[in-house]
């Protein structure tokens, strides 16, 4: 509920006189949030950008949210535009985020900050660093007995082991994502995490399963709202096992996909997307030059 969100705290910000420096701060840097989730990565960064002159009169545990979440922002702006100048920055946010956290110790906030950079390292290929990273968010995470986080650095190493051609663990570690997140209430999670295990079974050649997990992916994250996920297991069913499916299969998942990931703001994405709707219209072209 985006809308909601933005108005509610839009309106408290409304409220506050210019000497509520610090709450002003917590209210922009999780209006920028609700921003970003929303997919609003410009209007997240202007208010960010905002709140940058008053960030530092909050206190460390103020400064680093902004840090943080300024370096998610800036993450998501490089993977949409490309932009790797970006990661640099990015990194040395989450290095300051991740130090305020420590000073005050806040240890859960500090796990978070590792998990977002090991995934950040993971999409750099830098794959030996990013494992330290995780492992040491998953650490934290079960020291508080955060199921849920935990599960969600299950899911990130699960892509790394992927990456590395470590598929049994890789197996092994997804499944243990998503046993914890099918007992909860977060489908997100529980779609991208599903996702990650069809992706790991296409790597093993177990694609009848791969597909059925992969639907499943697909019909967790429409429910939720979540069309960039439900498009995202889709793509892997057209790269994964294409040959396997029938023209007819081919044809209709390439009207989902159109519909659901046309208008995405992640350049990556439309590529794959491109790419897909091409391997579609080949394939379609062959068959029916076979049945002339």
């Amino acid at each position: 509920m985006f809308d909601l969100s933005r108005a509610t705290l839009l309106g408290a910000l409304g409220e506050l006189s210019d000497d509520d420096r610090e709450l002003r701060s917590v209210g922009l840097i999780r209006l920028g949030v609700v921003e970003r989730h929303a997919g609003h990565l410009y209007d997240s960064l202007s208010r960010l950008t905002e709140v940058s002159e008053i960030v530092e009169l909050g206190g460390p545990l103020v400064t680093g949210r902004y840090n943080h979440e300024l370096g998610t922002t800036l993450q998501d702006l490089a993977e949409t535009e490309n932009r790797s100048d970006y990661f640099d920055r990015v990194i040395k946010h989450f290095h300051k985020a991740f130090y305020e956290f420590v000073a005050i110790g806040n240890h859960r906030y500090a796990a978070v900050v590792e998990n977002n950079h090991g995934y950040l390292l993971l999409s750099l290929s830098r794959f030996e660093e990013a494992e330290v990273h995780l492992l040491r968010a998953r650490q934290l995470f079960d020291g508080f007995d955060d199921k849920v986080r935990r599960a969600q650095v299950d899911d990130t190493l699960a892509r790394l082991h992927l990456a590395t051609n470590r598929f049994e663990l890789a197996e092994l570690v997804v499944e243990r994502a998503v046993e914890t997140l099918e007992t909860g209430d977060e489908e997100a999670l529980l779609a991208e995490a599903l996702t990650t295990k069809g992706a790991v079974f296409c790597k093993q050649g177990r694609y009848s399963e791969a597909k059925g997990i992969l639907e499943g992916a697909h019909r967790v994250a429409e429910r939720c709202g979540d069309n960039e996920g439900a498009g995202r297991a889709l793509l892997i069913v057209v790269e994964e096992m294409s040959e396997q499916l029938d023209d007819e299969e081919r044809q209709e998942l390439g009207v989902r996909l159109h519909k659901l990931l046309a208008q995405s703001q992640q350049e990556s994405t439309r590529i794959r997307l491109q790419k897909c709707l091409e391997v579609i219209d080949q394939l379609h072209r062959r068959a029916m030059e076979a049945n002339l």
